[in-house]
This record gives C-alpha cells, structure tokens and sequence, in this order.
C-alpha cells in the first residue's frame, strides 16, 4: 500500500513491501534492487511520509536493531502533527527492514568499506 501511494503521487516505484513502519512487526520492508541504495530509499519513504503527516519534524536518532536474524534501522523523530493524520499513523519510531539489502560480510578476496 505505501509502496503504490509513493508511486502515484511522487512517481517512483520503491524496492519496499511490508507494512507503514510503525513496528517491527509493521517495518517496511526494502527489497535489493539495482540502481537503489537502502538510504536513498530510506530517505525518499521518510521525506513522504513527514511530509504528508507533520507539520514539523526532527531526527532525535537512528539506530540499528538485529532481531531473530533480522536486521532492522529504527528512526526516532519529534513529529509535530497536522490534524488529518489517521489514527494508525505514528511517526515517532519507524522501522524498516533492510535485512535483503544488508551487507554482513565482505566477500572473500574483497575488503569492506568503512
């Protein structure tokens, strides 16, 4: 559902499934995806949803959470917000998954990057 509302109003069609965020059993789950990189992806997903739900917003933290084999980037915001935000919407904390596109391991002969 997030995925095609993105794709009709800003017309780009993300690599994310899953639910709105608002959960780690709701995180958004982005897929690996030629031509796309978790934080541009991140980034798109969070500057729609504050947009379209808060009147103003600020970033207090981000981390990452490891959970039954899963590797979750949880964003704490401030969000002020605008009065026709549904209920189920929480800006608060977002979750994503980006376990698919995660990068545990340098291949063998090939050093990671910092």
């Amino acid at each position: 559902m997030l995925r095609s509302e993105i794709r009709q109003v800003l017309g780009v069609d993300l690599p994310i499934e899953g639910g709105n965020g608002t959960s780690l059993e709701e995180a958004i789950v982005i897929r690996k995806r030629k031509g796309h990189d978790i934080y541009s992806v991140e980034s798109a997903v969070l500057k729609y949803l504050y947009e379209r739900y808060c009147l103003a917003q600020e970033l207090v933290k981000q981390e990452l959470l490891s959970r039954e084999g899963r590797i979750y980037d949880r964003f704490v915001s401030f969000c002020q917000y605008k009065e026709n935000k549904p209920d189920e919407i929480d800006l608060v904390n977002v979750y994503f998954d980006i376990t698919d596109c995660w990068n545990r391991k340098a291949k063998p002969g090939k050093q990671q990057n910092s």
